[in-house]
């Protein structure tokens, strides 16, 4: 009785160990990955940092984008330590869609100019 019980649950748990569940081409869904938005955050330690930011690489990364695509992007400066202990930080952000790349480009500029300003 004791061997009978030993093999039934060893069977069952081999079972439902090995199931596996079906592919996605067994399901008939695509395999084709889909972004709805893309969002870059670039955080900023020093003057250096931000001079050392490429925005014609970032660009080049949002125009690979799918038309009628949401885009973000942001700026993280950290500065001195507060008093507090933490450091102080400003955050600059810019929104926008892939259909009016020249438009977020340039709030993009922008935002690195302030971002320069912070630092000087």
């Amino acid at each position: 009785m004791k061997t009978l019980l030993i093999v039934l649950v060893t069977s069952l748990m081999s079972v439902l160990c090995l199931a596996q569940s079906p592919s996605l081409t067994d399901i008939g869904e695509s395999e084709e990955v889909k972004f709805e938005s893309i969002s870059i955050s670039v955080n900023a330690e020093s003057l250096q940092d931000l001079e050392e930011l490429n925005l014609d690489e970032i660009l080049t990364i949002f125009k690979n984008s799918e038309p009628d695509r949401e885009l973000s992007f942001e700026i993280v400066c950290y500065g001195e330590q507060m008093k507090n202990g933490k450091k102080s930080s400003l955050a600059m952000k810019a929104d926008g869609n892939s259909n009016d790349l020249e438009a977020f480009y340039n709030q993009i500029k922008a935002i690195k100019k302030m971002a320069l300003g912070y630092y000087n």
